[in-house]
């Protein structure tokens, strides 16, 4: 599905996490880019000595994905990122450059199996206009076999966008889709419908992806990031509409990149 994937690697743990992940999301032909991203303005006198060098960065990403063992046949590279912040190096590279997904680990305030994106993926989802994928913390030793996905589901654009999206990702790896759709515990008996929309982005999917239905009860963001506990990535669309789709805008999104135990993919408008 993906064909040109560009990491944010800034020699921490969790930049080796956003690693493992991208290795794990790349297909058999995938480009693999580690963008090594430091502080740097034109003309400033501020200096990070503790900062690990450009190229000693390089080298620590080249040891990392070689490490992990890449897909047989997927190329990997190491690029400098130099930016004001990472999501700015990144957003450079994402300009000049036809990356089909951006991969960030999470921040070092988070707990294991937590995700912390900060702002690097917040901007990169508002300014890139590519898929984003936040691995979370403590992916490295644990690397992601994508063989149970779920996908945030309610009808929209936004939410078939990341149902399209589980789904090639499925048919690629003979994975197992999973379609949730959060409706809160007030409006649980009125929640009749939502069965056959549910039964419907099944179908969409085919006959192709092994596809199961479930509708979770309470709030959007909680009832997910629960249910991702037993899946190997999460999917969701950025924009939408509707009491699941108004926050996928910004806090339900938001919230699974901060919490879900599984790596979170999140899909922006097309």
């Amino acid at each position: 599905m993906f064909h040109n994937v560009l990491v944010g690697y800034d020699g921490g743990e969790t930049a080796r996490d956003a690693l493992v992940l991208a290795l794990a999301l790349a297909g058999p032909s995938t480009a693999v880019t580690a963008a090594c991203t430091y502080w740097w303005r034109p003309l400033s006198t501020r200096v990070f000595k503790e900062r690990p060098g450009e190229m000693r960065m390089r080298a620590g990403a080249e040891d990392v994905l070689a490490q992990a063992g890449p897909r047989a046949g997927a190329a990997v590279r190491t690029v400098p990122a130099p930016g004001t912040t990472p999501a700015q190096g990144l957003l450079t590279l994402i300009e000049h450059r036809d990356y089909d997904l951006t991969v960030v680990g999470s921040t070092h305030r988070g707990t294991l199996g937590s995700v912390i994106a900060g702002t690097t993926a917040d901007t990169l989802l508002r300014h890139g206009g590519v898929p984003v994928a936040v691995a979370p913390a403590g992916c490295r030793m644990r690397p992601p076999r994508i063989r149970r996905i779920g996908v945030a589901f309610d009808g929209t654009a936004a939410s078939h966008a990341a149902l399209d999206a589980a789904g090639a990702l499925a048919r690629e790896r003979d994975a197992a889709v999973a379609v949730l759709h959060a409706v809160d515990r007030v409006t649980v008996p009125a929640s009749g419908g939502a069965g056959g929309a549910l039964d419907a982005a099944a179908d969409r999917l085919g006959d192709s992806v092994d596809a199961s239905c479930e509708l979770l009860e309470g709030d959007a963001g909680a009832a997910l990031v629960e249910r991702a506990a037993d899946l190997d990535l999460l999917v969701a669309g950025s924009k939408g509409h509707g009491p699941l789709g108004r926050a996928l805008r910004g806090s339900v999104s938001h919230h699974l990149m901060c919490n879900s135990p599984a790596p979170v993919l999140v899909v922006p408008p097309e």
